[in-house]
Formats: C-alpha cells, sequence, structure tokens
C-alpha cells in the first residue's frame, strides 16, 4: 500500500507508473483547492483499480503530515501486520524516491560537456524551484558526492553550498 501527499507536482507520474500493477494499492492526497485545475484533471481520472485520488481540507503540509502520522501510528502498522500489507511511500518522504535523482545532475553535466558548452570539471550553476524540497535535498547529496556547483548557484531559497 502506497500513500502519497501531493502538491500536485509528481503524482501524476505515480499514478501512471502504479495503475494496475497487481498487488498494489496507491492513494494519493491532496489538498483541496491545493492544486492547480490541470494537475487536478490529471490525476483523479486515472484508470486503475488500485489507485485512488482524494482531496482532503487543508493544505499541503498538513496533508503530508497526516500522511507522514500514518507511517508512525503503531494502532496502523499492528492492523496492517495483521492483513499482510505494508505501507510506502512514491513521494519525496521516501529516500527510494530521492536516492534515484542524483543521476539527474551528473546526466546533465554530461550532456553539457557532449555538447561542448563546459569543460571537464567546470562547475555548473542551476536552479531549483521554490517550495521543491526533494530537488534541493538531492542536489545537496550531489554536492556531497563531488558534483561541481558554481558558487552563484540559487538553490531553492537562496541555498548556496
Amino acid at each position: 500500500m502506497i500513500l502519497t501527499a501531493t502538491s500536485g507536482n509528481t503524482d501524476k507520474a505515480d499514478l501512471s507508473g502504479f495503475a494496475k500493477i497487481p498487488g498494489i494499492e496507491l492513494f494519493v492526497f491532496y489538498p483541496e483547492g491545493g492544486v492547480s485545475e490541470i494537475q487536478c484533471k490529471q490525476m483523479v481520472p486515472q484508470p486503475g483499480e488500485n489507485v485512488n485520488v482524494t482531496a482532503v481540507n487543508g493544505n499541503f503540509d498538513q496533508t503530508q503530515t497526516a500522511v507522514k502520522q500514518l507511517f508512525t501510528d503503531w494502532k496502523v502498522h499492528r492492523r496492517l501486520k495483521e492483513t499482510d500489507f505494508v505501507f510506502s511511500s512514491a513521494n519525496s518522504i521516501n529516500p527510494g524516491r530521492l536516492l534515484p535523482q542524483i543521476v539527474y545532475y551528473f546526466s546533465a553535466y554530461s550532456d553539457l560537456l557532449a555538447a561542448d558548452e563546459i569543460t571537464l570539471w567546470e562547475p555548473i550553476q542551476i536552479t531549483v524551484p521554490m517550495g521543491n524540497f526533494g530537488n534541493i535535498l538531492v542536489a545537496y547529496y550531489a554536492k556531497q558526492m563531488g558534483f561541481r556547483f558554481n558558487d552563484s548557484s540559487a538553490l531553492s531559497t537562496s541555498i548556496i553550498f
């Protein structure tokens, strides 16, 4: 059973990726009025009997907090164990989703090298959209692995490594 809370950015991909997969149930929760009309139109009609999309009262932080609380509720875990269900997540609260994103930075760097836009070991500048903590965290991990960012890279809310 996969639970995710979304602000509308990534869960269409989750819905498409897990739709019609035997043995998986996906529940996507989003704040009512907190996603754009187009994001809602992409998520809500997703085909697949194993995918569920639900609007909840509150903002995104409240929605994500509620999902996170399910992961730590011992009563819920006891009930899951009795029914042979296991919780997982597909959004940025799941390291299994974040870690593969590191490859994007190295792939982009390789593409720039191949296009002769930069020279080997030359730092590059990146900008991460506001509110995208998963991406900024992955940028931090990439930097720790040796990725070369320009000192003036605008990482999220003007965080510079």
